[in-house]
């Protein structure tokens, strides 16, 4: 993999492109196994342009391969960064001024009590939405913009890291779920439930 040089947008946003680095194919992952959205999209940070919304979806990275897969592009991205700060950082930087500025893919929380979140983002609406699709891979609607609508519908993603985001010096992967095909009422999904009364 490689980051091209820095792009500033007419709104001054910096983003750096992540390509293969033999066939400058965009980085994409599918999921092997079903993974749950615990908490739903985030509506706190929702962007929205014209008919198009953008939202943060925490996922339970519990996939090993797209575990791996995370793991391995979150190590690589220090080395990266730290190798090529001046270029796309705007200055020479140390590994540990790099850790300090790098927004991981994967968020642990609570002493690694629970797997990793991923988090990833699905677009509604617009010129390039995330698809939904069903076990029998016809196009749906996605799940409601709830909780419980998600923690029922786990799901096999696909990915797409297209570019490295650099904002208020701190930096870090947008990742995108390009289509996610949704399972349904699976007992996975209700497993950790207890009756509390």
């Amino acid at each position: 993999m490689e980051l091209a040089d820095l792009y500033t947008s007419k709104l001054g946003r910096k983003s750096a492109r992540l390509r293969e680095k033999d066939t400058h194919d965009p980085v994409i992952h599918v999921s092997k196994k079903l993974m749950i959205a615990p908490f739903g999209p985030s509506l706190a940070f929702e962007k929205t342009n014209g008919d198009t919304r953008r939202l943060t979806l925490p996922i339970r990275c519990d996939d090993l391969s797209t575990l791996a897969f995370f793991e391995t592009l979150d190590v690589w991205a220090l080395l990266y960064l730290e190798e090529n700060s001046e270029r796309l950082l705007g200055r020479k930087m140390t590994a540990e001024q790099v850790r300090a500025s790098y927004k991981p893919c994967l968020r642990v929380k609570d002493n690694g009590k629970y797997e990793p979140l991923l988090h990833a983002k699905i677009t509604l609406g617009g010129d390039d939405p995330t698809r939904f699709w069903d076990e029998n891979k016809q196009q749906r609607d996605p799940p409601e913009l709830t909780a419980s609508a998600w923690q029922r519908s786990p799901a096999q993603y696909r990915f797409s890291v297209p570019q490295l985001w650099i904002m208020a010096g701190q930096c870090g992967f947008l990742v995108n779920i390009t289509d996610c095909k949704i399972f349904p009422d699976d007992d996975r999904a209700i497993k950790d439930r207890e009756c509390p009364l």
